[in-house]
């Protein structure tokens, strides 16, 4: 059971991993999503993530855009335009993840988040996210 679990875990990491630079390519380039998702299906990384989970987050970010940009301009300093790509894509991701995916653990979502940004974005800008994720909290757990 531990291990399947363990499992589960690690293809949905691997699917956060590829959608942020999905997420990123489809902010830089206001590209079509359907294209999008196409390409990224065909991606040799697409074969080791939890695709439903991939998928899943992709189309509801699309489908989400103008509510996770207010939302994020709500629960942060800064205004969402000028917020970097990379660390825009991370809270979409982080976001639309509270708001879909009732399963993962809040803390799961910001720390995973926060894993992101230290790999994938600016210096420090997981501090950022942090705040700005512990701010959204879109559930009422507290941990």
């Amino acid at each position: 059971m531990a291990e399947k679990r363990s499992n589960k875990n690690h293809l949905r990491k691997s699917a956060r991993e590829l959608l942020v630079k999905a997420v990123y390519q489809w902010i830089i380039t206001d590209g079509n999503s359907d294209d999008l998702l196409y390409q990224y299906k065909q991606d040799p990384d697409y074969k080791k993530v939890d695709k439903k989970y991939f998928d899943d987050l992709f189309t509801s970010i699309i489908k989400d855009q103008e509510y996770l940009n207010n939302l994020i301009n709500k629960n942060s300093s800064r205004d969402v335009r000028n917020i970097d790509m990379v660390g825009k894509a991370i809270l979409f991701i982080g976001i639309e993840e509270l708001k879909i995916k009732k399963d993962v653990p809040l803390r799961v979502v910001i720390n995973e988040a926060i894993e992101l940004a230290k790999k994938y974005g600016a210096e420090e800008s997981y501090k950022f996210i942090n705040a700005v994720l512990d701010k959204v909290n879109l559930r009422e757990e507290k941990s």
